[in-house]
């Protein structure tokens, strides 16, 4: 319990009348609590004990001063648990619970201002792999971040106000009292890491089947083939393994160095890099680089997405919401450096107002009646039409042979339109379509068609 300063006054009552709730909700007959205080320093002010006047005695005592020392916090909470419990294979004493029943509840209402906060967490770390669970509540100024990294679970700390401190630790009691909930990260560095990276793979596939479909879509396309499908079930995978691997590397891995939200943002900018370069085998002459920036700026953007979420709907909840916002800036900030970037593109023109831009380059861009063809026309033969820039030349091969076309030039094919555009010559329906725009401009100020 943290007994600094800031505890003073009403808040300390109100969390002595939580911890006494607490006790009186275990089975004394058959659990034992001990009481660790904390502020400038740690004292074990009650030795496991299972007699509720003596539990509520050494409560009432408690007295706020000082500052926040998780490190002796910590300390002190092993060498109790140690002293009583965890006797390294040797024979218990009788009435003695085993090491899975072991719990630690930390209730805090500041972040560290003495000792040495990543002392703390290796500490935590240990008790972990001895299968001693922990909890924490997190109140007032109380960092959840570095909360999660002691727990090892995010799931594991509880977020409390000033008048519902009660609450928060009766939510405790009952987390402490399911054993389903004990391990979903208690297995140490390597559960967690499992866990994440399944996470990671589940969110990857999502977003990429999300972001390669609303592509195809776009080109009038299938959804997707079963050739693509697997390919990219394969590829979505690989990189969520990867970036989850990297993610709980920096978020978990490294004990010595606390990073916190920091490791999220660089697991989840890796993972929007990952996705995005993987988005050049389905988006036409998209540039690598290109692709990396994009990526990599929406996967920051979707971290912070999930860093506030996280604090409303848990770490699951804010992984899932946050991951509707990484596709979506994934998607944006491809589309934003890509149309910033490009030089030369090819406007499909379906109607005037039904227009896809693929972009031009190096790689040949098909357009035809085939499942491989980068844009679907229906009626046509397979790869009726292809276009590629050489240099800064615009390559044309079809029907009526080998042509060099210039920005402005068109196509038709079928019921389709193409348009090459550039910078200098981008596509308007006022430029290529006068008659039918201006008849749309004057059907629209007579109010016969929507804005």
């Amino acid at each position: 319990m943290d007994v600094s300063g800031s505890m003073q006054g009403e808040p300390l009552g109100e969390v002595k009348k939580a911890a006494k709730s607490f006790v009186q909700k275990r089975d004394l007959s058959r659990d034992e609590i001990a009481i660790v205080a904390f502020s400038d320093y740690a004292k074990i002010i009650q030795q496991f004990s299972q007699k509720q006047e003596t539990l509520f005695e050494r409560i009432d005592r408690l007295y706020s001063m000082g500052g926040t020392n998780f490190e002796d916090a910590m300390f002190k909470s092993e060498t109790v648990v140690g002293r009583e419990h965890l006797n390294d294979g040797k024979e218990r004493p009788a009435g003695r619970k085993d090491q899975d029943d072991l719990a630690i509840l930390l209730f805090t209402d500041g972040e560290s201002t003495v000792g040495n906060p990543y002392s703390a967490i290796n500490m935590a770390s240990r008790l972990r792999e001895k299968n001693v669970r922990i909890f924490a509540i997190a109140a007032g100024d109380a960092n959840f971040e570095y909360l999660t990294e002691l727990t090892g679970n995010r799931d594991h700390v509880i977020r409390a106000n000033s008048g519902n401190f009660e609450a928060a630790f009766a939510q405790a009691e009952q987390l402490i009292s399911t054993k389903t909930l004990a391990g979903k990260h208690q297995g140490g560095f390597q559960s967690a890491l499992i866990f994440i990276m399944v996470l990671t793979v589940f969110l990857s596939c999502g977003i990429t089947f999300f972001l390669v479909g609303a592509q195809n879509k776009l080109l009038k396309k299938p959804l997707f083939t079963t050739k693509q499908f697997m390919f990219l079930l394969t590829a979505a995978a690989l990189a969520g393994t990867i970036s989850g691997f990297i993610a709980e590397i920096f978020n978990s891995g490294l004990r010595f160095i606390y990073l916190g939200a920091v490791g999220s943002l660089i697991g989840w900018t890796v993972l929007g890099s990952i996705l995005a370069f993987g988005m050049v085998f389905f988006i036409p002459n998209l540039k690598r680089d290109i692709a990396l920036k994009g990526g990599a700026l929406g996967g920051f953007l979707g971290a912070i997405g999930f860093l506030i979420l996280s604090a409303f709907f848990g770490d699951t909840g804010g992984r899932l919401l946050g991951a509707f916002i990484l596709g979506g800036c994934i998607g944006a900030m491809v589309g934003i450096v890509e149309v910033v970037s490009r030089k030369v593109w090819l406007a499909v023109v379906y109607s005037p107002r039904d227009v896809t831009i693929v972009n031009l380059g190096p790689q040949t861009v098909t357009v035809g009646s085939g499942s491989d063809d980068t844009v679907l026309v229906r009626d046509v033969d397979t790869k009726a039409a292809e276009f590629r820039v050489d240099g800064n030349i615009v390559r044309y091969k079809g029907e009526d042979g080998n042509h060099n076309l210039e920005p402005g030039a068109r196509v038709k094919l079928g019921d389709v339109e193409l348009v090459v555009c550039s910078q200098d010559v981008p596509f308007s329906p006022s430029r290529f379509y006068p008659l039918i725009f201006s008849r749309a401009m004057e059907l629209k100020s007579q109010g016969k068609i929507p804005q």
